[in-house]
């Protein structure tokens, strides 16, 4: 029952037109970042420096543009109703929280794939200054797809790094999923992944060590290698990844069946 609620949630994901807006709003927002002190060197290094602009929080208010209210919608015009008598409440939920998380993470991947297949019709792909491995200052080693770039494979470098940001914007969406339903303000799915991402940098960043494994900003913004082995870096990763889907998921059920039978009663 799930797979049949997931093929109608993602056909609504990728024929609306919020996700396209979403895709797009995330290519304007990565070219004003590319305009802003940007030594044209090659487009790694770009997109690695681009990241520590403070502009990068507006990319997280377009990721969850397509499917983040889609529990709120439901509900303010009770399509849940129809939408359960064919199948079950708990497929019904756990298909709108992985779509909403696909969606997310998919509308930041591709708005960042098409800025990459723009900018390396100006700049190539990676300039090696050294034998050390960096360009334009950037060391490549530290990070968990360096070896790509390294090895005459910069595209993967870019597209894997593009899915681990997209990660983020996977669970900030969830979070804004979860306290629009509280909160019953359709308006958090923009506001709370800017202001989640906001927290991530700004405490997190303080509370624990930068580059350690709770630093967030690190991990999926940079993939950042925090364990000395990219493979266990990306294992963690994605550890956490699945464990935030989890645990949001289970709250946002929760929240949800609450709603439902109390309007039932």
């Amino acid at each position: 029952m799930l797979k049949k609620y997931l093929k109608m949630d993602l056909y609504r994901v990728f024929t609306s037109a919020p996700f396209w807006l979403g895709v797009i709003g995330v290519y304007i927002i990565m070219n004003l970042m590319a305009k802003v002190g940007q030594p044209a060197i090659d487009v790694i290094s770009r997109y690695k420096v681009m990241k520590f602009q403070s502009v990068t929080i507006a990319i997280f208010a377009f990721s969850s543009f397509a499917y983040g209210n889609a529990l709120r919608e439901d509900q303010e015009h009770h399509f849940w109703q129809n939408e359960i008598l064919r199948g079950d409440l708990k497929s019904y939920i756990w298909s709108k929280v992985l779509s909403g998380f696909l969606a997310a993470d998919i509308t930041v991947f591709a708005g960042q794939l098409l800025f990459f297949q723009q900018d390396s019709f100006w700049h190539p792909l990676l300039m090696l200054e050294d034998e050390f491995y960096t360009a334009n200052g950037v060391d490549l080693r530290g990070n968990c797809f360096g070896w790509f770039a390294m090895h005459g494979m910069p595209i993967l470098y870019l597209v894997f790094s593009a899915i681990i940001f997209g990660l983020l914007g996977g669970i900030l969406c969830l979070v804004s999923m979860l306290l629009s339903l509280l909160a019953k303000n359709q308006m958090f799915a923009i506001c709370i992944p800017m202001a989640g991402y906001y927290f991530i940098v700004t405490y997190l960043g303080v509370l624990f060590p930068q580059g350690g494994i709770w630093d967030w900003n690190s991990l999926f913004m940079f993939s950042t290698d925090v364990f000395g082995n990219a493979w266990i870096s990306l294992g963690y990763i994605f550890l956490m990844t699945i464990l935030c889907v989890i645990v949001l998921g289970n709250l946002i059920a929760a929240r949800v069946t609450k709603e439902i039978r109390g309007e039932s009663m």
